[in-house]
């Protein structure tokens, strides 16, 4: 799904970092809700909750060709994958991972999380939001399919039956 132009290439895969050797810190109050635009120092909205460590998200291209939706299909077809659709309608791929960090439920790092974590924010989580982050979830083949349908019933018009490897 690369060159739409709109994303730049994949760079080759890193070699994996060690693991840093950071203490752990203790557990720090927690805000339920937080109050809006809180910042206040050593305050952990978080605590509490982990759903955002749970996995990674990263945006992927919107598919448009059979060729893109079959490797949406190749993504779902595995343990731990889905693809959703926000309320932007930007696609993202999902990987169910949680976070080396996490132990029982909190941050070990809290004061030192990646950038990422603290741009992270309270209003449009998943703890402090209004639903879900997403208005369509692809979890599955069946999912795919579903989607595929009402995408297009919606249009009026239905593609040539597709044959499956078998």
């Amino acid at each position: 799904m690369a060159g739409r132009g709109r994303r730049t290439p994949p760079r080759p895969a890193a070699v994996p970092r060690p693991r840093l050797r950071l203490p752990t810190l203790p557990s720090l109050p927690s805000l339920s809700p937080p109050p809006a635009g809180s910042t206040a120092s050593g305050v952990n909205p978080c605590a509490g909750c982990d759903r955002c460590c749970q996995y990674v998200a990263l945006e992927i291209d919107k598919p448009v060709t059979r060729k893109d939706f079959d490797q949406i299909r190749w993504y779902v077809l595995h343990r731990g994958v889905s693809v959703y659709i926000d309320a932007q309608r930007d696609w993202y791929i999902q990987f169910e991972t949680k976070c080396d960090w996490l132990t029982d439920g909190v941050c070990t790092h809290y004061e030192l999380r990646p950038q990422l974590c603290r741009d992270y924010s309270i209003e449009t989580c998943e703890r402090y939001g209004d639903g879900p982050g997403y208005t369509r979830l692809i979890s599955n083949e069946a999912d795919l399919e579903a989607y595929l349908d009402h995408r297009w019933r919606r249009r009026g018009r239905r593609p040539a039956a597709r044959r499956r490897a078998g």
